[in-house]
């Protein structure tokens, strides 16, 4: 008997969540070795080590990720010759620079458990991100019609909730070279709710030519499906979409201008839903 679509998602999910673990297990017996070293120098350490430590990880989530899509292009019986292209891209250095300055904070404390907890989170994410990024890049050169799709689980936070109701992006020629939504091209708030520099507000889905600016936090367990066109699991995908986006509507809370405020959406949201 095949195995579902939905079950093979739920797996993937699980394979991605299954390296963030040994990779923490990685960082735990590293920390614990330099804990006692200056602070200055276990960030100079973690600056040079977090690399090595995280590149296999990466390259195992990208080759997961390569061999779902193959999968999922071969149920659908996706036509035409394709090759699935994996994530090849490590950790940058300014990158694992930035990981490092930011997650040594608690050990100023002897805190080692807060330092884990921020380094497992940063790590997690390049993991998954790993993954995302070999399903949208496929997405692009795949000559069927096929775009991709934020899934995010349910009780997830509401960021994650507000932007997994987007449904399927389209980003091929043969979608009329557009993006798929309603509104603007970004949310212009960051994990916590906070307004980015430069962010737009007023609204959550984006319709046109623009390409819609993806966003995920640490320990998100969102991952990226890809959803060919006029199969039965696009349409799915589409009724979970439509289940978050009515939680974004029951939620919305728009401004005296008539634009969506996103920070007080979210605060609804988190209210709404009790989750975070």
């Amino acid at each position: 008997m095949a195995v579902p679509d939905w079950v093979k998602l739920e797996q993937h999910r699980q394979d991605l969540w299954h390296l963030s673990n040994r990779a923490r297990r990685d960082l735990r017996g590293f920390l614990y070795q330099v804990r006692d070293l200056p602070v200055a120098e276990v960030r100079d350490l973690l600056t040079e080590v977090i690399p090595d430590l995280a590149g296999p990880y990466l390259t195992s989530s990208g080759d997961l990720a390569a061999t779902w899509y193959e999968d999922l292009r071969q149920a659908v019986s996706a036509r035409g010759t394709f090759h699935v292209q994996g994530q090849t891209v490590g950790v940058q250095r300014s990158q694992s620079n930035a990981v490092a300055r930011w997650a040594v904070a608690p050990l100023i404390d002897g805190d080692t458990d807060g330092v884990l907890s921020r380094l497992g989170g940063a790590v997690q994410r390049m993991i998954f991100d790993s993954a995302r990024g070999v399903i949208e890049g496929n997405t692009r050169r795949d000559p069927v019609r096929v775009g991709f799709q934020r899934m995010a689980r349910p009780g997830c936070c509401a960021f994650c909730g507000m932007l997994a109701s987007r449904g399927a992006v389209y980003r091929t020629e043969g979608s009329a070279g557009g993006v798929v939504g309603r509104g603007s091209t970004r949310t212009g708030i960051d994990a916590s709710g906070r307004r980015l520099a430069g962010g737009v507000g007023g609204g959550i889905k984006a319709r046109g030519s623009a390409e819609l600016d993806h966003k995920y936090h640490d320990d998100c367990r969102c991952i990226v499906m890809p959803v060919f066109v006029g199969t039965e699991l696009a349409s799915i995908a589409a009724a979970e979409a439509e289940q978050f986006d009515q939680a974004y509507q029951d939620s919305r809370e728009v401004r005296r201008d008539g634009a969506v405020d996103v920070k007080a959406t979210l605060a609804q949201w988190r209210k709404d839903h009790d989750v975070k």
